[in-house]
């Protein structure tokens, strides 16, 4: 945009013609174009658009919510709140242009950006630049190749925000080194309540980390790992964790290699944890030893109203089981 609107940033235009030229990046559902304008114009027919605003006064980018009609050349302005702007490949570029606009957003609360290869270079500037920002409550960033570097300035953003309460770090590059420093703000933040990583490379002591962090934090209530290499110790640090903890409802432990030991530690917590509502452990290679484990807890439990245990190698038997449990437990929540 500043390529094309900077030969306008002249005293002949500015001074002597007094004429301030706008250029827009529109986003439709249907197509992109660059609009080079002095007055309100019409684009299509129909749209809500998404214009990202340089002005030839400054350098500042600025966002702005548009219906266009036919009809109706005066175009109505409306208050931007969610902004998904997924799969474009943005980049480094791209997410300097964003977070220029996003600095002077004072209504923005959903931003989706997954999937557009921002890297860490790119997650420090747009952290760097957000640390003001008041209104933000919902960050998708999955599938960017974040690693360790990225999710540290992750950290430093959530130490001091009070207003993000979801954040989505799937399909990156986070291994244990980054989830030590997530978990470092954790135990502090009590605004952020769902915490998705699944698709990373977190083993057993990323969920140690995570256990000890959560054990002091009483905001999450979400957190999805799956799927990790967490295995039975992690597990177990979890269940160490769940055995304090009052505040987590659903975890999402799909696919972590966690077998029957990680099945019985679950379980011993199971037997008194009051507030866990939703529990996955599919395709974690849990048999009918495992399965006997949790059949045992649901007898004295009274709150888990959701246990997933697709794809492991437990018999008809103990699934039939496990579900009258389950059912006991909504009958009782009806």
């Amino acid at each position: 945009l500043h390529s094309i609107i900077n030969s306008y940033r002249t005293p002949f235009w500015l001074e002597r013609k007094h004429w301030y030229v706008t250029c827009d990046y529109t986003i439709s559902a249907s197509s992109s174009q660059v609009l080079l304008y002095t007055k309100p114009v019409n684009i299509d027919n129909c749209q809500i658009l998404i214009r990202c605003q340089a002005l030839s006064t400054d350098g500042i980018c600025y966002f702005t919510k548009y219906q266009s009609n036919e009809k109706d050349q005066n175009n109505e302005k409306e208050t931007l709140t969610k902004l998904h702007i997924g799969g474009n490949h943005i980049e480094l570029q791209g997410i300097q242009r964003l977070t220029n606009a996003s600095e002077k957003n004072t209504t923005l609360t959903i931003l989706d950006l997954h999937d557009n290869q921002i890297g860490d270079e790119g997650i420090e500037y747009f952290c760097n630049s957000l640390k003001n920002t008041l209104t933000l409550t919902s960050l998708d960033l999955s599938s960017n190749q974040i690693g360790v570097p990225g999710v540290r300035y992750m950290a430093d953003l959530l130490e001091n925000n009070s207003t993000l309460t979801t954040l989505n770090l799937r399909f990156n590059y986070i291994d244990d080194d980054g989830i030590e420093s997530l978990a470092d703000t954790l135990r502090a933040n009590k605004t952020l309540t769902t915490l998705n990583l699944s698709n990373n490379q977190i083993t057993c002591i990323g969920a140690r980390y995570l256990a000890d962090a959560l054990q002091k934090n009483i905001a999450v209530t979400i957190l999805d790992l799956a799927p990790n290499q967490i295995g039975m110790m992690g597990a177990k640090h979890l269940t160490n964790m769940l055995q304090t903890n009052s505040t987590l409802m659903m975890l999402n432990l799909w696919s972590n290699r966690i077998k029957d030991k990680g099945a019985e530690y679950l379980a011993s917590v199971l037997e008194t944890n009051k507030t866990l509502t939703a529990l996955d452990i599919g395709s974690n290679h849990i048999g009918d030893d495992g399965a006997e484990y949790l059949a045992h807890a649901l007898q004295t439990n009274r709150t888990l109203s959701t246990l997933n245990l697709q794809h492991n190698s437990v018999t008809n038997s103990f699934i039939q089981r496990i579900n009258e449990l389950i059912k006991k437990n909504l009958s009782n929540d009806s």
